[in-house]
């Protein structure tokens, strides 16, 4: 492989910033050998540096580092509110025009507009022009799952692309007894769909539903308010359970998981591969999520659930009730994914894509 090790500057937001990618590659990187990370993060990142990454300097500061870390890689983990919503991200570009190869994780990719007003439809169109250009000067994109890949592929072709899934670590043994307990956890969001789920109920007597939702922005608060409206319109109290908070601690988060016996992805937008999946295989809770976006790939690969389509509550209510009549199947399949999706698995990838990138 040539270097014994190599040192690789990692840009991400981290903790206690409230993105739960952050949290993630912090666990990863120290099991990634023979690499040593430089974490360049937010002002309000634990990092090692700690810079503006909503800046249109951002590239003259990360030139900085790599001059004086002696870097031979970085590694962006790219969502685009890291990088500024209102730069629309373009402060990110000079960064590959830079001497050091670029490894770009693409965690959302740009399709089509959410809405037709005319900041959506602008902002989608820059965006997508940014991921072309991500796509062509990157020395290799990592998504976490194959039909994101293809997606890319065919935007541009030439692009070098590598699935590497999100690892996860098993944080409880198979359950003995289920309860009926099933569990939306998340943004708040419009594209998330809790509206369906919540009509679903109305078709699952004898079923447990808690809405875990996080609200990291004030524009979350209306729908909110359109949740709540539904729960009280249905007379879902007594079978439904609402809790909000701006972030859920860890703590929190085992304790609603080991509660739960079921995950729901209702969603009705997601270009992305939801990181719920990776908690669902720690939890070892099957899946009933809905066609949308990507997030349907590694359920169907690993047979980790049921898919459904999008905006259907009785086919959610019916494929619930099935996911429980043959619950252990899935929680068996679960169990094998958990050697192919371990963080050493995971970590030797990358450690021998950061070695090709280099060469």
């Amino acid at each position: 492989m040539g270097k014994t090790e190599i040192r690789v500057g990692m840009i991400c937001c981290y903790p206690p910033e409230k993105a739960s990618q952050g949290y993630l590659i912090m666990k990863l990187m120290p099991q990634v050998t023979g690499v040593n990370f430089i974490k360049i993060g937010s002002f309000n990142s634990n990092a090692d540096y700690k810079v503006n990454l909503k800046s249109f300097t951002l590239a003259e500061s990360i030139k900085a580092l790599v001059i004086k870390e002696n870097l031979d890689l970085l590694h962006i983990q790219y969502i685009a509110p890291f990088f500024g919503r209102y730069t629309l991200n373009l402060n990110l570009l000079p960064i590959y025009n830079l001497k050091v190869p670029v490894v770009t994780t693409i965690h959302e990719v740009q399709t089509n507009a959410r809405s037709s007003s005319l900041y959506s439809v602008l902002k989608s169109f820059v965006l997508k022009r940014i991921q072309y250009q991500i796509l062509k000067k990157s020395k290799v994109v990592v998504v976490n799952n194959h039909s994101m890949a293809q997606f890319l592929k065919n935007i541009y072709s030439e692009a070098n692309i590598a699935v590497i899934p999100e690892p996860c670590s098993p944080q409880v043994n198979k359950k003995d007894k289920i309860a009926n307990n099933i569990i939306f956890f998340g943004v708040l969001s419009p594209g998330k769909g809790v509206e369906v789920l919540l009509e679903a109920m109305n078709y699952l007597d004898g079923y447990n539903l808690c809405v875990a939702g996080s609200l990291p922005e004030k524009v979350n608060l209306k729908y909110l308010k359109k949740i709540k409206k539904i729960i009280i319109r249905d007379k879902l109290e007594k079978k439904v359970k609402l809790i909000t908070r701006d972030w859920f601690a860890e703590s929190e988060i085992h304790n609603l998981y080991s509660e739960s016996d079921i995950i729901i992805m209702p969603y009705v937008w997601g270009p992305y591969n939801s990181g719920i999946i990776k908690d669902a295989c720690e939890y070892c809770l099957p899946i009933v999520a809905t066609d949308v976006g990507f997030i349907s790939d590694p359920i169907r690969r690993y047979g980790l659930g049921l898919i459904t389509p999008v905006h259907d509550p009785k086919a959610l209510a019916a494929a619930i009730k099935e996911v429980f009549e043959n619950y252990g199947n899935y929680v068996d399949n679960i169990v094998r994914a958990w050697s192919q999706l371990s963080y050493v698995e995971i970590a030797n990838s990358y450690k021998l894509l950061y070695y090709n990138a280099i060469k």
